[in-house]
């Protein structure tokens, strides 16, 4: 586990370092006061990896939460 954070750590320090930008995790964008501050209304998301499955799985996973939390609350 420590190995992993390790090489994730190493990667966002040399991209800050860098000035480096890279898809999915940051993002070079001068804002205002008038503008978005949330970094992630400008970076670009990939969503070529996502597949219909994905999209069931999530609600169904919605819908029983909401089931059981419905029985719980009588």
């Amino acid at each position: 586990m420590n190995i992993v954070w390790e090489g994730i750590r190493d990667q966002w320090v040399s991209s800050f370092r860098n000035r480096e930008t890279r898809p999915g995790e940051s993002i070079m964008h001068i804002v205002g006061p008038d503008d978005e501050w949330c970094a992630e209304a400008y970076i670009d998301t990939d969503y070529s990896h996502l597949e219909a499955t994905d999209y069931e799985r999530v609600v169904k996973n919605h819908l029983l939460f909401r089931l059981l939390n419905e029985a719980a609350e009588k």
